[in-house]
């Protein structure tokens, strides 16, 4: 998917916002929240669909690799990463 047909999907980024949100991983949520809170105070302003799945699966890698990330991985969660990965296929 290009950047032009991703930034056409904008309205996307508000529903995502609220899967990650949710997810069960307190310290993750946060993350998406602050984040969530920039993007309406219009502090990312270039944020697509597809740079908010990047920015979220490479937290979540991070979350991992610190061993921060301690609930077994949720169907929102696995589904936002699964999305991500056939956009690069």
């Amino acid at each position: 998917m290009n950047e032009t047909a991703s930034s056409e999907h904008t309205d996307l980024l508000v529903h995502i916002f609220t899967h990650l949100i949710s997810a069960p991983i307190k310290i993750f949520a946060e993350w998406a929240q602050q984040l969530h809170i920039n993007y309406l105070e219009a502090k990312l302003p270039d944020l697509t669909p597809s740079t908010l799945l990047k920015h979220a699966d490479d937290n979540l890698q991070v979350l991992k690799n610190a061993g921060q990330w301690k609930d077994a991985e949720t169907p929102a969660v696995m589904a936002l990463h699964a999305a991500f990965e056939k956009q690069h296929f």
